[in-house]
């Protein structure tokens, strides 16, 4: 990405002019200094490392946009990280800069918004409707094999498939019996008599089940 002297100048001659100068790049005659350390080039791949240091960084638009100054908020993640990895690296002394912080307290704050999203789905989850007329159904399985309970099929037709989609979910996360079989059954066949559902309909659910 970076080969001469020209596209140093390309991509850096321009950064924001409010950037502490301890992270703002210079371009001179040799190259590119970012807080008096060099920054060396790979000539055919998009790859840097700082004068000194082992750590190797993957040149990208993002990078780039950042290293000049680059608004933080519509950065990519990964990109940031590097970033934040960079500015550490380029750091000598004293405390950090406010575009350092400024980095890091995004970084933290996509890091908690993600976490946040997967416990907020673990608790849709198990607050799901269908999840738990899963449990309810095989509560009353339960209680069906050990002779305290029976089931009535409604005559409702909203409350006949909502029930037909409980089970047919049951089974799909692997809760199978011969009951479960015959309620599914019996509420298909109930759809047929009631004009509800065709044969093709009554055939195609039962194929699946079996499957």
């Amino acid at each position: 990405m970076i080969r001469t002297l020209d596209d140093i100048k390309r991509y850096f001659s321009n950064p924001k002019p409010d950037l502490p100068k301890s992270i703002s790049p210079i371009v001179d005659e040799e190259g590119l200094l970012f807080n008096g350390l060099r920054i060396r080039f790979s000539g055919n791949s998009p790859i840097f490392k700082i004068d000194t240091k082992d750590f190797i960084f993957t040149l990208t638009e993002g990078l780039i946009y950042l290293m000049n100054g680059g608004d933080v908020d519509i950065a990519d993640y990964k990109d940031l990280v590097e970033y934040s990895e960079f500015l550490y690296m380029i750091r000598k002394t004293g405390p950090e800069t406010k575009r350092l912080k400024e980095i890091d307290l995004y970084i933290k704050a996509i890091n908690q918004d993600d976490e946040y999203a997967e416990d907020n789905l673990i608790i849709q989850d198990i607050d799901n409707p269908i999840t738990q007329q899963i449990d309810e159904l095989e509560e009353e399985i339960a209680r069906e094999n050990s002779g305290q309970g029976i089931t009535f099929l409604s005559d409702n037709n909203d409350e006949l498939l909502n029930r037909l989609e409980i089970i047919l979910a049951a089974m799909k996360e692997g809760h199978r019996s011969d009951r479960l079989y015959n309620e599914v059954n019996c509420i298909l066949k109930r759809f047929l008599e009631k004009g509800i559902r065709d044969k093709n309909d009554y055939k195609n659910v039962i194929d699946k089940i079996i499957q």
